[in-house]
């Protein structure tokens, strides 16, 4: 279900059994899928930002500004 159709069935989901749970439910699935607000395409993958952020700690640690342990257990 895409935002605009979310928008126009709201009344009718909100008033069925069980609709809010229901609702609640469909507005979450949205937010993961990224269907709430626009997307902006300079926007990382979690991937891209995930190797961002290892290959940026691997310089703070070659500068002997932070240690070498630790983010790597998060992998």
């Amino acid at each position: 279900m895409d935002l605009k159709t979310f928008f126009e069935y709201f009344d009718t989901l909100a008033e069925a059994p069980n609709g809010i749970q229901r609702l609640r439910e469909l507005i979450l699935d949205m937010a993961v899928r990224g269907k709430l607000v626009p997307q902006d395409p300079k926007d990382l993958t979690g991937q891209e930002t995930f190797e961002k952020l290892l290959k940026e700690k691997a310089d703070l640690a070659k500068e002997k500004r932070i240690g070498s342990t630790g983010f790597s257990m998060l992998v």
